[in-house]
């Protein structure tokens, strides 16, 4: 996982990146059909369903976060630790605003959690990465 003490790798293959985008680019379409389309409204409503498609976005997300860069050198380590320095920043602001304000209209759940964690996570990164 760590390929030295100062910088942080990623796990997966470059490859990797397409898979998670295609994943996400389905899903979303599904959700989409699904959404539209009156003659699924049982299957929508389920909570397995629900949670089957909120598992196969994280997935998605999780490994466009995971895959290595073409070119894979110290500063793109730098910049995985900075934004996921960013995510866990968020993730904590997250939770203590929630904490402080229990009648609000955010909803804490793992999902919703990890869901704003893995974009904040890949925001920060490519936009550090193209200054």
């Amino acid at each position: 996982m760590f390929s030295d003490t100062t910088t942080f790798s990623a796990w997966f293959p470059h490859r990797f990146k397409l898979v998670g985008c295609v994943i996400l680019f389905i899903t979303g379409v599904l959700a989409t059909f699904l959404q539209l389309g009156d003659v699924f409204d049982e299957i929508v409503k389920s909570n397995a369903f629900r949670s089957g498609m909120r598992s196969t976005i994280l997935i998605g997300l999780f490994l466009i976060a995971s895959s290595r860069e073409k070119i894979e050198d110290e500063l793109v380590g730098l910049l995985r630790l900075k934004s996921f320095e960013w995510s866990f920043r968020w993730g904590i602001l997250y939770t203590i605003v929630d904490l402080a304000f229990p009648a609000s209209s955010i909803e804490l759940s793992g999902f919703s959690l990890i869901f704003s964690m893995l974009i904040v996570y890949l925001l920060v990164f490519y936009f550090k990465k193209r200054e």
